[in-house]
């Protein structure tokens, strides 16, 4: 079990990733956002960029070790690239 109240942290925000994913590749809501992308005059594949970068950044979020410690390099590494991944997706649906 994870110790950390950050690694609980972590996880939730996992899951509402995975579960914005889910919800973004149902079949209505890819025509409503098509539809969305062709007001905007954005490029096509727009949609499956956003749930790409979502489900990988879900991926690096989520936590490995028990801890989110500082001597972890490699797992505090992997949760600045899953963040900054995440806030990408975001300035997508924001746009």
């Amino acid at each position: 079990m994870y110790q950390d109240w950050r690694q609980w942290a972590r996880l939730c925000y996992a899951l509402l990733l995975l579960a914005l994913v889910w919800m973004l590749i149902k079949p209505e809501q890819l025509e409503q956002f098509a539809n969305w992308q062709e007001a905007r005059n954005l490029p096509k594949g727009f949609p499956l960029l956003q749930v790409s970068l979502f489900a990988v950044s879900a991926g690096l979020i989520f936590p490995k070790s028990k801890r989110l410690d500082s001597d972890n390099a490699s797992d505090s590494l992997q949760f600045a690239a899953g963040l900054a991944l995440s806030g990408v997706a975001w300035l997508i649906a924001l746009l």
